[in-house]
């Protein structure tokens, strides 16, 4: 039987990510949502141990520079610390999108952004719900 207009309808529709009352779609991939029992987030913290050492060597560096006088040697100092507060400004946590099947758990989608990630599972947990 032909899926009604209304099942073909997106909850969400963004990128290659597409969730209906019937299908979830990512990157190719479908999932039937009735064989979807849970959608989960989980967060992922980066590895910060080596911009935060590139920061400390900078301050050692800074403190060095009290004893070996040198513009060039402050100059070098000041962009390494400004790397290492670069390096950890630019470090984002990983959310991942985690679906529990009847095949167990799968990840289907990971991103930075938590609100694209929310606003997949929202529409997944409507979809679910409609099915109930």
């Amino acid at each position: 039987m032909p899926a009604s207009p209304l099942e073909d309808q997106p909850l969400y529709n963004k990128g290659d990510i597409r969730v209906t009352r019937t299908l979830l779609e990512i990157s190719g991939t479908q999932y039937q949502i009735r064989n979807i029992d849970t959608v989960k987030i989980i967060t992922k913290e980066p590895d910060r141990s080596l911009a935060w050492n590139c920061l400390f060597i900078g301050v050692l560096m800074l403190a060095a520079c009290v004893f070996y006088v040198s513009l060039e040697f402050f100059l070098v100092t000041l962009i390494v610390i400004g790397l290492g507060i670069n390096w950890l400004i630019s470090l984002k946590d990983t959310h991942t999108l985690l679906i529990a099947t009847t095949e167990g758990n799968q990840t289907s989608y990971s991103s930075e952004n938590l609100e694209d990630i929310k606003a997949i599972r929202s529409a997944l947990e409507a979809a679910i719900a409609r099915l109930a």
